[in-house]
């Protein structure tokens, strides 16, 4: 039953993880494109009006993420103790 708990747990982290990444991703994309946009236009009015036009719908939670981060150091220090022994060499 703890089990199941932990991969219930591990499993809502990854999807935020995942969210985080996706809206990380659309912002860096976001940027970016305001970047090639400035070096062309010399309004950075018009920049600043696309990026709010283009914020990502869904803002991801910081404490979820760093929770998956969590998550992946715990899971990285387990195995460096003790490897899976299912590993084919």
């Amino acid at each position: 039953m703890r089990e199941e708990i932990d991969m219930d747990k591990r499993d809502i982290r990854s999807r935020a993880a995942k969210t985080f990444m996706d809206n990380f991703e659309k912002q860096l994309n976001l940027a970016l494109q305001e970047n090639q946009t400035e070096e062309n236009n010399s309004e950075p009015a018009n920049i600043h009006k696309k990026s709010k036009e283009n914020e990502p719908d869904e803002q991801f939670n910081l404490s979820d993420l760093e929770e998956a981060i969590a998550d992946i150091d715990e899971y990285i220090q387990t195995n460096k103790k003790h490897p899976p022994s299912s590993t084919s060499e």
